[in-house]
């Protein structure tokens, strides 16, 4: 059974579980609502839809809504896939042709031929519409608007366990992001609000969102940006993902069998669980660096040009540290095939780099060097190259900010970003009044960077300090930016949230990253 197929019967199978539902007389739904939602309200009220016009309220269940706009002076079609459910809105609320009827409609299955409506109102169906038929969601309704039409939606944010390690905050961004990603091919948002959808018992309310749309005023030219958005599909059979940077990335993708250390289910596995081993993924680990190394690969600067331009000065004839020194990997940065690029952000608090004081190329040298070279060779060494020193916070958010406009032009790779943990065992201090950045407070700073940067540059971060501080940082930080194996998997987990969110496993348009660009 391949991914699609498997989607559509998990579809099929969720209509059985509804119309078994809406079948039981005692049935009664939690958003069964004892009043009109004040959103609903208020585009009456406010002319925003025309007095008269032709409604389609989608998903109606048994009606309440739909009835009510029909009392309003509105030429009402309330659908649902529910047959049950439109007895049910039959039996409650009649029946009268061409002001108020009610039919059978699968939006995402078995389109309905329409003489084009003016207003459409959607409370809490496409919320509950599988990610993978959204694309099919907005085909249906695109055709069924007339060209000034009205579109609310009503979107619930959080429908799952009120135990879920996810913050209300965080959940709204992510709507939006995927309301967006949907729906702006063809409708223009105009406005976004934050509200809630009623639940049984009525003092019980969901956080939700409203969203009000219109279709954009060139309709042939929005669907043809839209098949344009659509060449680049998620549902790739293998997904490239490039690795830089330290092992805490690694160590939270890769199993114990491929050379990493803490996991025994990887990111493959959790795939192969969700897919039906559908989907393959490709790591490409390139250990090391830090921003401002990375910038430097990005000037595609190579180092045997540099090397042979100290040949020519008569500089480093010892084989031994030529071979440290060449030995700088080349990058995958700008290769064409890469999905996802993942940056660790570990070293950029706790690495150092060493510069050449004529050319100012910057070099990322194993930790045990002086091991590896004579006292001469050390000498040799010294006299060209220094240590840059720890990055400033300022530094990393300039340089991140660069590379990643650098990678937008360049790449068509999705970015992410770990930040990092800032619980460290060892660290005993309890006033920080007169001392030193500590590795604490650098990484506080970093992830406050961090976040500015991931707003302002629109790309993904995988958050590792709350899910360590909801997990238990004191049973789960093992020592100062390492972390237990249950810890991993709860990043691992994360992080396959958020390219399933993009849209890596779907076959409908990847999110886009946004923010500024140079451009």
């Amino acid at each position: 059974m391949n991914v699609q197929q498997h989607h559509l019967e998990e579809y099929e199978e969720k209509k059985k579980d509804w119309e078994s539902n809406w079948s039981d007389v005692e049935f009664s739904p939690t958003w069964r609502i004892s009043k009109i939602p004040p959103e609903v309200q208020d585009a009456v009220d406010s002319g925003w839809f025309s007095p008269g016009a032709l409604v389609v309220d989608i998903g109606c269940g048994t009606g309440e809504i739909a009835s009510w706009l029909a009392q309003q002076g509105f030429n009402v079609l309330g659908i649902d896939y529910s047959q049950a459910a439109i007895e049910k809105a039959k039996s409650l609320h009649g029946e009268i042709q061409g002001k108020l009827e009610f039919k059978i409609v699968d939006i995402c299955r078995q389109p309905l031929t329409s003489p084009g409506f003016n207003c459409l109102i959607d409370r809490g169906c496409f919320h509950i519409i599988p990610q993978v038929f959204s694309s099919d969601y907005l085909r249906t309704v695109a055709s069924w608007c007339t060209p000034k039409a009205r579109f609310l939606l009503l979107y619930a944010t959080n429908r799952g366990s009120r135990l879920e390690f996810k913050s209300e905050e965080r959940l709204r961004k992510e709507a939006i992001a995927y309301i967006k990603a949907t729906f702006t091919p063809v409708f223009e948002i105009t406005e976004i609000k934050t509200t809630v959808i009623e639940r049984s018992p009525p003092d019980e309310l969901a956080p939700a969102l409203a969203v009000w749309m219109m279709p954009k005023e060139d309709q042939e030219e929005s669907r043809k940006t839209w098949k344009q958005q659509q060449v680049k599909m998620g549902g790739k059979q293998t997904i490239r993902i490039l690795v830089k940077g330290d092992r805490d990335a690694i160590d939270s993708l890769l199993p114990i069998t491929q050379g990493a250390k803490k996991l025994d289910k990887s990111l493959q596995d959790l795939i192969n669980e969700k897919s039906d081993r559908a989907f393959q993924i490709e790591i490409i680990y390139e250990p090391s660096g830090r921003s401002d190394l990375w910038l430097q690969q990005l000037g595609e600067i190579s180092f045997l040009n540099e090397w042979h331009a100290f040949e020519q000065l008569g500089s480093f004839p010892s084989k031994q540290l030529e071979t440290l020194l060449t030995g700088q990997s080349p990058t995958s940065l700008l290769a064409a095939d890469i999905d996802i690029i993942v940056f660790s952000t570990q070293a950029e608090i706790t690495k150092n780099l060493w510069q050449h004081s004529q050319t100012g190329y910057l070099i990322d040298i194993p930790e045990d060097w002086q091991q590896q070279l004579s006292e001469a060779e050390k000498q040799e060494f010294q006299q060209h190259f220094s240590p840059t020193g720890l990055l400033s916070t300022e530094q990393s958010q300039a340089n991140f900010s660069q590379l990643i406009q650098l990678l937008k032009e360049k790449t068509g790779a999705y970015i992410i970003c770990y930040n990092c943990c800032d619980f460290d065992p060892s660290d005993r201090t309890t006033n920080y009044h007169n001392i030193g950045e500590t590795l604490r407070l650098r990484i506080q700073k970093l992830n406050l960077a961090l976040l500015k940067l991931s707003m302002q540059e629109g790309i993904s971060l995988i958050d590792v300090e709350s899910l360590l501080a909801e997990l238990g940082a004191a049973q789960h930080v093992t020592r100062g930016l390492d972390y237990s194996p249950e810890a991993y998997q709860v990043i691992c987990q994360e992080f396959l949230r958020v390219i399933t969110d993009v849209g890596f496993f779907e076959n409908r348009p990847l999110l886009k990253q946004i923010g500024r660009r140079k451009d």
